[in-house]
C-alpha cells in the first residue's frame, strides 16, 4: 500500500478498540493512548511524542536502559515467547515495559526514534503463542533502526517473518490477546502503522497550530476523557519525548502508575548512563501457580506514600520537581544536545528518581 499524507495535527489512537463479541459481553477492554505533535504546531519546531500505557492495574511497569551492544554471528535472541536471530549490533534504548515480558510498551533509542504501540482487535486470526508480541517488535525496532523510516521497515519485516501473537498479560489463566498498531516518530517524520494478522498499512502524519511538552503531559493526565485510566485496566506507565530537529532530545518517563500521581522524569542518551536500579523489577523466583511480586523501589515508594499521606501535600512537592525537569527544555540549543553536560546527564534520570522518593518520604 502506498502511504499518503493526511492533514491533521496529532494522531490519536482511539481510547477503546472492541471486537463485536467483547461489546456484546460487556467486557470491552480499553486500549492505550498515543499522541504526536509536529512542526509547525510546536515550539522551536520540536516533535513532541507522548503515550499512556494502559494495562492491568496490578501489573508493574519498569523503566530500563540498555546500552549499545555488539553481538556474535549466529547468536539467538530470546524474546517473550520465541527465539529469533540477533543482529550484529543493537542501539542504546530506554524502555517503559511490563516487568514480566521482554518487549516494551513504549521507548526511544539513541538516534531519537520513539515508538508506542496500541492494542487493536480485528477479524483476523492471531498466531499461537509461538510468535512475537507487538511489544517485542517495538523493542526490536528501537534496537535496530536509526530513523522512523527504518523502524517501519523493521516492524513490517518482523511481522512478515515471525508473525504476531501470544498472551499479552501474565498468568496461566489469562487469555488476553490482540493485534497491534504503532506510532513511530523521529525528528523528521511520524508514521502510523496499523496491523491485522499478517496484513499492514502505513500512513504519514503531518502537523499544522502551538504545542509544548507540558501540554502533552496534561493530555496524558486527563481522566474525564478516559486517557488517564483507573480501575481494572489503568495507566501503568507514561512517556513524553521532545525531539528537536537540531539534534537535542529529551525523554520523560514516569515508571509508575497514574500520571496524575507520578512525575515525568528526564532521561538523555549520553555516555555511561547509570543503571536504573530503582525502576527495574527485582529478580525473584516463586511457585509456578503464583505471580511474583515485581514492584520496584519507586513503585513501592509511591504506593506507600499515597496510602498514608494527603495527595495534595505530596503533589505540590512532586510538581515542583517535575518543573525542574521541564526547564531543561529551555536549555536545549542547536550546538549542545546535552544541556546539562555529560557528567550530570549520566545520572539524570536516577537522580530524579531519588528526589521523587525523597518527596514521598517527606510527605510521611
Amino acid at each position: 500500500m502506498k502511504p499518503h499524507t493526511p492533514t491533521f495535527v496529532m494522531w490519536f489512537e482511539p481510547v477503546t478498540h472492541c471486537s463485536p463479541g467483547a461489546m456484546l459481553s460487556g467486557t470491552c477492554p480499553d486500549s492505550c493512548d498515543t499522541f504526536v505533535a509536529m512542526s509547525p504546531a510546536t515550539l522551536r519546531g520540536d516533535v513532541v511524542f507522548g503515550k499512556n500505557s494502559d494495562r492491568p492495574a496490578d501489573e508493574v511497569q519498569e523503566v530500563l536502559y540498555v546500552p549499545t551492544q555488539n553481538h556474535t554471528s549466529g547468536e539467538m535472541l530470546s524474546c517473550t515467547y520465541i527465539d529469533i536471530p540477533q543482529v550484529s549490533r543493537t542501539h542504546a534504548v530506554v524502555l517503559s515495559k511490563p516487568a514480566w515480558m521482554w518487549g516494551a510498551e513504549m521507548g526511544a533509542n539513541e538516534f531519537g526514534v520513539c515508538i508506542g504501540n496500541e492494542a487493536v482487535w480485528t477479524r483476523e486470526k492471531l498466531e499461537s503463542e509461538h510468535a512475537l508480541l507487538g511489544m517485542d517488535m517495538l523493542r526490536l525496532a528501537l534496537e535496530r533502526a536509526e530513523s522512523a523510516d527504518q523502524a517501519l521497515e523493521v516492524l513490517t519485516s518482523l511481522l512478515a517473518e515471525f508473525g504476531q501473537g501470544g498472551l499479552c498479560v501474565e498468568g496461566p489463566n489469562e487469555h488476553f490477546v490482540y493485534h497491534n498498531s504503532f506510532l513511530i516518530v523521529d525528528h523528521r517524520r511520524s508514521w502510523v502503522l496499523e496491523t491485522a494478522g499478517a496484513f499492514w498499512a502505513a500512513e504519514l502524519v503531518t502537523g499544522a497550530g502551538v504545542f509544548h511538552a507540558h501540554e502533552m503531559m496534561s493530555i496524558l493526565r486527563d481522566k474525564e476523557s478516559g486517557i488517564c485510566m483507573e480501575g481494572g485496566h489503568c495507566t501503568t506507565g507514561s512517556m513524553v519525548s521532545v525531539l528537536n530537529p537540531r539534534g537535542a532530545t529529551l525523554h520523560f518517563l514516569t515508571g509508575t502508575p497514574n500520571p496524575c500521581r507520578s512525575i515525568f522524569k528526564p532521561f538523555v542518551f549520553t555516555e555511561n548512563v547509570a543503571p536504573l536500579l530503582k525502576t527495574v523489577a527485582p529478580l525473584m523466583k516463586t511457585a509456578e501457580d503464583k505471580r511474583p511480586d515485581r514492584r520496584h523501589a519507586l513503585y513501592r515508594s509511591q504506593e506507600c506514600a499515597f496510602a498514608v499521606t494527603s495527595p495534595a501535600k505530596l503533589l505540590q512537592g512532586l510538581q515542583e520537581l517535575e518543573k525542574r525537569g521541564l526547564k531543561m527544555l529551555d536549555e536545549m540549543d542547536s550546538t549542545q544536545s546535552d544541556p546539562a553536560g555529560p557528567c550530570s546527564l549520566s545520572k539524570l534520570f536516577s537522580n530524579f528518581v531519588e528526589e521523587e522518593i525523597n518527596v514521598h518520604q517527606i510527605g510521611h
